[in-house]
Parts: structure tokens; C-alpha cells; sequence
């Protein structure tokens, strides 16, 4: 009986095939204990790595640490291609923001937040949303015993207003964004800056050249920038 594994390692497409018949060397057992794999992420996570960044040195050490692995434990290269034993070659595009912008009314007149206390970013090429009312979700923890997620009809075409209260909002955002909201604004409230924020998501991203990059369009606003929002419903 033959599986087949595959896994996507910086810009290489790593497949293995688990072949038990005479003449290849079995794997010592079918299962993995959770020290080995810890183990494991331990080494991959280190600084000997290098972030294992494709393209990089990094990148090099960590295929060689995983086809050492593979040998080890009795997988056969599934390739077929003498050139690539272990690894597939793949198309990788690198991603990273460029600009922002954002803007606020308030009963159709233009509300003034500066610009840099707004960042505004988006997981495809760009992405638009104009003339949104916006719609104030508060802390945003939807689930048992906590508040009820707006429904699809109340958030569709709207912005919803996020406070971070420093709770990790990378969920809630994507719940409101897959509830229906054309996007999330989140106030820094909490401990962390805008300025954090910024360099931690506007470092380089990678997807393979042929996936679909996605539309959803999120944000985040200062404390300062946010209280004029909150004297009123506003439009973004």
C-alpha cells in the first residue's frame, strides 16, 4: 500500500512516498510521538534556520535537515526527476504592502483623521470600499456564553469597527470578514502601536504564483484616531 505526502518548503514542492516492499528500507513506525515532533519544530525554529526564508541560506539548511529526516525514517523520493530527488521546483510570488489610504464622513461632511494614524491592508492586489456605513462591533468575542455575531444582513456592506483591547484579533477579524463585512477597522486600544502593527504586516508575504489572491481589506486606527468616529455613526 503506498501514501503519498506532500508539503510546500520555501520554493520547492517536497514529495515522499512511504514504500514498505522488499528491497526499500521500511519505516521504523507509523506514528510520531509528540517530544519527536517537538523536537523537531525545535531545530526548524532556530536561529541555526535563519527564518527559513525561500531563497535564502535558511532555506537551503532546512531542506537538507528534512530529506535527512525522510531518509531516516524509510520514505522513497515520489519525484521521479533525477535532478529534483527530494523536491519539485515551484513558482513563489512575494507580497508586501505599498500604500493606504482612509477616509471618514460624518453625515456627508468629510471627518479629518491624520493619515498616519490609519493603515489600511489587504490580502489581494488592492482592494476598494466606498461609501460603507460603519458598524461598531465593540471587542468583537463571539461564542458561548459571549456576545452574538452580527448577522450577514446587518454587517453586509459594512465597516466593522473592531476595538483590540489586547486580545490577538486576527479571528475576530476573519469572523466578521466571513460574516459578510465589506471590511474591519480595529482600534488600538490596547497595548499595542500602530507603528507595531506596521512592522509586523507590512513585512514580505509569499503564495504560489498560481493561487488566487484574495480582497479582504482590513484596518487599524489609532486610539486618537478613532475618537471622532465614536461621537457618531460615521461612513468610511
Amino acid at each position: 500500500m503506498r501514501r503519498g505526502r506532500l508539503a510546500i518548503i520555501g520554493g520547492l514542492v517536497a514529495a515522499g512516498l512511504l514504500l514498505p516492499a522488499a528491497g526499500f528500507a521500511a519505516p521504523r513506525r507509523d506514528t510520531v510521538t509528540e517530544s519527536e515532533l517537538m523536537e523537531h519544530i525545535r531545530v526548524l525554529a532556530s536561529d541555526d534556520f535563519e527564518g527559513r526564508e525561500p531563497g535564502t541560506d535558511g532555506e537551503a539548511k532546512t531542506l537538507r535537515y528534512l530529506a535527512r529526516e525522510w531518509v531516516d525514517i524509510g520514505l522513497v523520493s515520489g519525484t521521479n526527476t533525477p535532478g529534483h530527488e527530494w523536491f519539485a521546483p515551484v513558482t513563489l510570488i512575494a507580497r508586501e504592502p505599498s500604500s493606504s489610504a482612509a477616509t471618514f464622513a460624518r453625515k456627508g461632511r468629510r471627518q479629518y483623521v491624520p493619515r498616519d494614524a490609519v493603515l489600511m491592508l489587504t490580502s489581494g492586489r488592492r482592494s476598494l470600499v466606498k461609501d460603507a456605513p460603519v458598524l461598531f462591533v465593540g471587542k468583537g468575542q463571539f461564542g458561548p456564553g459571549q456576545a452574538t455575531l452580527p448577522a450577514r444582513s446587518e454587517l453586509a456592506g459594512r465597516v466593522a469597527l473592531l476595538l483590540d483591547a489586547g486580545i490577538d484579533t486576527s479571528e475576530r477579524q476573519n469572523a466578521l470578514l466571513d460574516a459578510g463585512a465589506s471590511a474591519v477597522l480595529t482600534v488600538l486600544d490596547g497595548d499595542r502601536s500602530l507603528e507595531s502593527v506596521a512592522a509586523r504586516r507590512r513585512r514580505s508575504g509569499y503564495a504560489l504564483a498560481d493561487d488566487a489572491v484574495g480582497g479582504d481589506l482590513e484596518g487599524f486606527i489609532t486610539r486618537e484616531g478613532a475618537m471622532a468616529l465614536f461621537q457618531g455613526g460615521g461612513r468610511a
